[in-house]
Formats: C-alpha cells, structure tokens, sequence
C-alpha cells in the first residue's frame, strides 16, 4: 500500500517536470535561431570581419557593406521612443488605477487595449503617412543646426509603444493599488507617494514611505 504523501507527489513530479520541459524547449528553439543564424552568417564573417560593424558604406556594386549606420539608427531611435512613451505611459497607468473617476475609467481603459492590441505594421503605415510628414515639416522649419540631430526618428516608434507601456504598467498596478493603499492608510502617507512609488517597494516597506512622507 503507498503511503499517501507519496501519491501527492507523483501528480507534483509530473507538472514540474512537464513545465520544465516546455521552458527548456524555449532554450533550444533560441540555441537553434543563433545556430543557424551563425551558420549562415560564416561567409560574410569571413570576408568583412569586424569591419561589417564599423563602417558605414553600403555599396553592393563594389561589395562594399558597412551596418554601423543601420545599428546607430536602430539604437538611437530605440531610446529616443522609450524617452518619449515611458513618462507618457507611466502617466497613463497612474491616472487609471489611482486618479481616474469610475465613470470614465473603464472607456479609458478599454481604447487603451484597443491602442495597444493594434499591430505595429498598422502603426509603421499610419506614421509614414500621417505622423512623418508633420514630423518632417517640423524639421525643415527648425535651424540648420538642429537638423543634423538625431530627434526626429523616435516619435513614430514612441507613438507604438505607448499604448502598450501604458497597458503594461496599468495592469501591473491593478492588483496592488487597493491593498497597498489600505496597508498605508494608518500612516497617513499621502496619495501622491501611494501612486508614484514602486508597487513591490510599497508593499514590502509601508513603514519607510510613511517616513519618507
């Protein structure tokens, strides 16, 4: 006769050991895209070497490739766009979970999931068609000087991600703004700490936001 702790550790064994595998599969599918991405990337390493990373003519009838320009704006713009959605959306999360009256609060919230469920190919057509053109009206009217600066890449791309951010976050606060809120009510911590501060921070240190408030 088994003993019952062991039949409660079978079911146990078996869930462990069929999430373990499904999370290792997700290692191996990412080992095999660098395999191959490697493998196929062997004749041109040999032939440019680092060069392909540090100079920037492109020239396919001389042979002649150089990324840096492609790796520049790729980085550039990146950060540009989280310097612009991140606040945004931040502010956005905030105003929902902690600021926003409950009439108004679930129609908010619901074009935020709509914004956010949209592709980013729709956002790509609608900012090459819409959002470029007032972008680069902008920049022939600035000074010969700020043309040059790389400013004008990163609203497209921080239009994109905004939404999904600000859906991010919103979410993440969800579940910790009421509890955290009647954890710190006895210490009278204003509501302004209660919604700035990090949801984690919050709810593991009441007792420092209240000192700190």
């Amino acid at each position: 006769m088994s003993s019952p702790t062991r039949i409660v550790r079978y079911p146990d064994l078996g869930f462990r050991l069929g999430t373990g595998f499904f999370a290792f599969l997700i290692v191996l599918i990412v080992a095999g895209i660098a395999f191959e991405l490697s493998r196929e990337a062997v004749e041109s390493i040999n032939k440019f070497g680092l060069s392909f990373w540090k100079t920037e003519t492109w020239d396919p009838v001389a042979g002649e490739f150089g990324a840096l320009p492609f790796i520049w704006g790729t980085l550039y713009s990146s950060i540009l766009a989280l310097v612009i959605a991140a606040p945004v959306a931040l502010g956005i999360a905030v105003f929902l979970s902690e600021l926003c009256p409950a009439r108004l609060q679930q129609p908010i919230v619901f074009l935020t999931e709509l914004l956010a469920a949209i592709p980013s190919i729709v956002y790509g057509l609608w900012g090459v068609f819409v959002l470029v053109p007032a972008v680069r009206a902008i920049q022939v009217a600035t000074p010969d000087f700020l043309r040059g600066v790389p400013l004008f890449s990163g609203p497209p791309v921080g239009v994109d991600q905004t939404p999904r951010r600000a859906s991010i976050s919103k979410n993440g606060r969800h579940g910790s703004v009421s509890t955290r809120r009647r954890a710190l009510k006895p210490l009278n911590v204003s509501r302004q700490r209660t919604s700035l501060a990090p949801a984690s921070a919050a709810s593991r240190r009441p007792e420092a936001m209240a000192s700190a408030a």
